[in-house]
């Protein structure tokens, strides 16, 4: 049961941890992918290779823990709540395309930088959120790997673009 609970933590963070990574890559694309009718048949399939290769280049350090306790898994529980409250609070004033990121692919429509709610805070809530789910499943599992890509995201966030 504890094995598998660490396969699917592993398995969450490999796709929490492809999300800014795959937002840095497909920026300069976003020219090919405005052109498009069908943009969600490049987006989807290119993502979910990378979800691929970034579990498969793990694998290898798969049973590496720091420590190995069904406890840690209370201390998880207060970046899981966090993230379960940011969640909701980020999408007020947002449509669902937007909270997508698929308003910005659409030429001609107008963008307004909402600074109400969560947002006169922070800039991409969403982000933070992704972020405390990340810091759950790592120090929950406590797999040197998931310790790595947390570490190796974490930047990729504050230099994303909006």
């Amino acid at each position: 049961m504890y094995s598998a609970l660490l396969t699917l933590a592993r398995f969450v963070q490999t796709i929490y941890a492809t999300i800014p990574l795959f937002a840095v890559i497909v920026r300069p694309f976003d020219n090919f992918l405005r052109a498009r009718q069908s943009r969600l048949l490049v987006i989807i399939p290119s993502w979910l290779g990378m979800m691929a290769v970034a579990y498969f280049l793990t694998w290898r350090w798969r049973k590496a823990v720091l420590y190995c306790t069904p406890t840690a898994w209370l201390a998880a529980v207060f970046p899981f709540a966090a993230a379960i409250l940011i969640y909701p609070r980020s999408r007020l004033h947002f449509f669902h395309i937007q909270v997508a990121g698929r308003r910005g692919l659409r030429p001609g429509q107008e963008r307004r930088l909402i600074t109400s709610g969560i947002r006169q805070h922070i800039r991409h809530p969403v982000y933070l959120a992704h972020l405390c789910m990340l810091l759950a499943m790592t120090v929950g599992s406590g797999e040197v790997v998931l310790y790595g890509l947390t570490v190796f995201v974490r930047p990729k966030w504050v230099t994303a673009a909006p």
